[in-house]
């Protein structure tokens, strides 16, 4: 079956790394970012003001689908794959500094 018009296969573009491509797109994808704020309460008063306790890190999820059922030799394996997606956040934690703390408080639940 041909691809349709426009189609395009997803790559994870890894910073300073390899670029993986995608066995399949990814059916989910999200991007949040949040904030703090606290509230104290206040007799009299039905919503005390808010005080901003500064902004979270932007977070990114990806579902991928890893499945090499068809064999092709110029792909990289599952494991290969899962590999280097498990070595991305000792990386980021060299490149970025402030993430060095909370990278190693992640690695230490796996």
């Amino acid at each position: 079956m041909p691809m349709p018009k426009g189609y395009v296969k997803a790559k994870l573009a890894i910073e300073g790394g390899e670029t993986i491509d995608a066995l399949f797109n990814p059916t989910e994808f999200s991007i949040t970012k949040g904030n703090d704020w606290s509230f104290e309460p206040i007799k009299g008063t039905s919503l005390p003001k808010g005080k901003f306790g500064g902004g979270k890190p932007r977070e990114m999820q990806v579902t991928l689908l890893l499945d090499r059922s068809l064999p092709d030799p110029k792909a990289m394996s599952v494991k290969d794959i899962t590999d280097k997606l498990a070595d991305l956040p000792k990386r980021m934690a060299c490149r970025h500094p402030c993430l060095r703390r909370e990278v190693r408080k992640q690695l230490a639940l796996i």
